[in-house]
């Protein structure tokens, strides 16, 4: 698996491997981090539910792409 935050990083590369037991993991917040952690689970072969309070994922930067221009 690559790293998804520093793909160019050649420290980064980490294999990884499929999990024993699989699990049902709950996730809290939808920011990039978050989601990437997210990814990572169910790349490993666990059930993931991702939890968001808003209607949009994605935390700050996509509300900075979405701001009104003033």
């Amino acid at each position: 698996m690559k790293n998804l935050v520093f793909p160019r990083c050649k420290e980064s590369s980490y294999e990884w491997s499929a999990t024993k037991e699989k699990q049902r993991i709950l996730v809290v917040g939808g920011v990039l981090g978050v989601m990437t952690a997210a990814y990572m689970l169910v790349d490993r072969g666990h059930e993931v539910i991702l939890c968001e309070h808003s209607e949009k994922l994605g935390g700050s930067p996509w509300r900075a792409m979405h701001a009104p221009l003033e």
